[in-house]
């Protein structure tokens, strides 16, 4: 049973008429203004950096130039330069579908890559739902002054993706700056566990590749002859991107030891 009915005036619809365009204007403007909010919302993004969303044209036109710093995929470890376009359309009379069309340009690691995403909006331009193809690629690196800062914090945040997974005590011993130190490691890097700790140097090397696309880390884990051992070593080469992102694993080198079964031989120590 029904016990009141309450009346909350008719449903807002899209005009079909001259004032579409106007529409259309302020919900875009309301979708990009939403969007960069929650994008903000969702990451750590210094106040005032530039986004993406801030690419986009206002309504006297449908294409816009911008330096941004940060898209949907997080920071993009430097400012680059973005085209950018948005078309925006009824679809019936209370949704407006609109597509942002985002092309990487200048000091970027792609430039020509495009992000396009689709936002289906309510009248008044809320965002109601977002789907995306493409990527956003992040910025060269910058290997000018500060660099030994830009990459030892690139570095750290590929080298904190291995905590917690397989060979993470090996990735552990390395220092984040080039340099070296002392440690001990029971896992190769692709994780092979030898339940034995061997006693090695870390030696850390950080260089800029020359097309400025990533930071060029060399991880050398080098061990002295034992007893129950040769001497070796161990590198794992990782291309590092401005934002920390890894792009490129190369292992080669030594297996690391391993315990002696019961009946092996020891090797003798190098003199």
């Amino acid at each position: 049973m029904v016990g009141s009915l309450t009346f909350d005036g008719p449903l807002a619809t899209i005009p079909t008429d001259a004032g579409q365009a106007g529409a259309a204007a302020g919900a875009t403007r309301r979708a990009t203004t939403e969007l960069d909010s929650m994008l903000r919302g969702s990451a750590d993004i210094p106040t005032g950096a530039p986004t993406i969303y801030g690419c986009f044209p206002s309504a006297h036109s449908a294409t816009g130039h911008a330096l941004a710093s940060w898209g949907p995929g997080g920071w993009l470890g430097g400012e680059e330069g973005f085209g950018c376009t948005f078309a925006i359309e009824a679809t019936g009379s209370v949704y407006w579908r609109l597509t942002l069309t985002v092309t990487a340009g200048s000091n970027s690691t792609r430039p020509g890559q495009q992000y396009v995403e689709t936002d289906w909006l309510a009248v008044d331009g809320t965002v109601l739902s977002t789907s995306s193809d493409g990527f956003v690629p992040v910025a060269l690196i910058d290997p000018g002054p500060g660099a030994d800062e830009r990459a030892r914090a690139a570095v750290t945040t590929a080298l904190q993706g291995f905590e917690g997974m397989p060979g993470a005590d090996f990735f552990a011993c390395f220092p984040r700056k080039s340099g070296s130190a002392d440690g001990s490691i029971s896992t190769d890097p692709n994780g092979a566990t030898h339940y034995s700790s061997i006693p090695v140097t870390c030696t850390t090397g950080i260089e800029a590749a020359p097309d400025r696309h990533a930071w060029i880390l060399t991880l050398e884990a080098r061990w002295a002859a034992a007893p129950d051992r040769k001497a070796g070593a161990i590198v794992e080469r990782i291309e590092v991107d401005a934002a920390g992102g890894i792009v490129e694993q190369e292992l080669s080198g030594d297996p690391l030891p391993g315990p002696l079964p019961n009946d092996a031989t020891p090797v003798p120590s190098a003199p």
